[in-house]
């Protein structure tokens, strides 16, 4: 059953590709039920004969087309007069059953046909259908996620914002405003993709390093991932503007350098650890600690910056697991 599966794609190709391979097809169909016919010969009455043409000549309309079920019918008629019909005569009636086989195989040809022709046209608008629906929803992914990418900047930006007014009024204003703006972001993520889609954080962050250092004119700067972590889109993404701001913090020292950055999980959080070797404190690297902080709000994470002996180092401890949107 497996290897007729596998071999009928091949098959059906061969049957739309060659005419002749139709025409053959019709051809044998008629042949095995002229076999079967001398097989079963004693048991079988003349009329009942044409009965076994039937299941022939429908699977040649269904699968093989109009010209070789037409065939077929020409053929088993050709065959079944000279072997099986009684000496022709005048009288009309012994050949009733031979009239009928013609007239009825000839009517399911011709409906057959137009379905079959009717059948495939449906199933090439579909495809057309399908392949543009799919484009279109490739599109609308890809611009939801750009759409949610940068309403996640826009909160940190105004919760990094609000932690630096002195009005307390406007501060709670724009840190409510910073949380809608998550939400949505949040809510427009889940409907056009899923809220539990993960990607593994390091591919991402290797093609996001490569964006970014074009983007920047190729800097001497060396940026090497190490670890692995598996996280929803969201935190994903907030752990790449993270990583973002360092690159373009650092590439615009425009000295040689090296960013390390170490990925880990441990009890359920997740651990982002960015070092940058060989430092002096006049070419530390100035990260914009609002808006770093700000993020590591929005992800209930704690952020930690500060110096590991000869290099400027910044930890990011999250938990893994999202809140439930409400």
């Amino acid at each position: 059953m497996f290897a007729w599966r596998s071999a009928w794609p091949r098959i059906e190709a061969t049957l739309k590709g060659s005419a002749v391979a139709r025409y053959a097809a019709a051809t044998f169909l008629i042949l095995l039920t002229v076999f079967l016919r001398a097989v079963f010969d004693p048991v079988f009455s003349p009329g009942v004969y044409y009965h076994l043409y039937y299941p022939a000549v429908i699977v040649a309309a269904y699968l093989l087309g109009a010209g070789p079920a037409m065939f077929a019918v020409a053929l088993a008629c050709a065959f079944s007069f000279a072997m099986f019909e009684p000496t022709p005569s005048l009288d009309w009636k012994p050949h009733l059953a031979f009239l009928s086989f013609v007239i009825s195989s000839i009517v399911a040809v011709v409906v057959l046909s137009h379905m079959r022709a009717r059948m495939t046209d449906l199933s090439r608008e579909y495809e057309r259908i399908d392949a543009l629906t799919q484009a279109q929803a490739d599109l609308f992914r890809e611009h939801a996620e750009r759409v949610s990418n940068h309403l996640q900047l826009t909160s940190a930006l105004l919760q990094a914002t609000a932690s630096d007014l002195d009005k307390p009024a406007l501060s709670r204003a724009l840190e409510d405003a910073a949380s809608r703006t998550l939400l949505i972001s949040r809510l427009h993520r889940s409907f056009a993709r899923g809220e539990s889609e993960c990607v593994a954080f390091q591919a991402f962050a290797e093609r996001l390093v490569q964006a970014a250092l074009d983007a920047c004119d190729r800097p001497p700067l060396v940026v090497a991932i190490e670890g692995r972590l598996t996280l929803p889109l969201e935190q994903a993404t907030s752990l790449g503007l993270v990583l973002l701001e360092c690159i373009n913090a650092r590439a615009k020292a425009r000295v040689r350098s090296t960013l390390r950055v170490q990925l880990s999980e441990r009890d359920g959080e997740g651990v982002f650890k960015l070092a940058e070797e060989n430092i002096d404190a006049d070419n530390a690297s100035a990260h914009d600690t609002r808006l770093l902080g700000a993020i590591s709000e929005q992800m209930r994470g704690r952020l930690v910056i500060g110096a590991e002996g000869a290099r400027s180092a910044l930890t990011l401890v999250f938990p893994m697991e999202m809140e439930p949107l409400v």
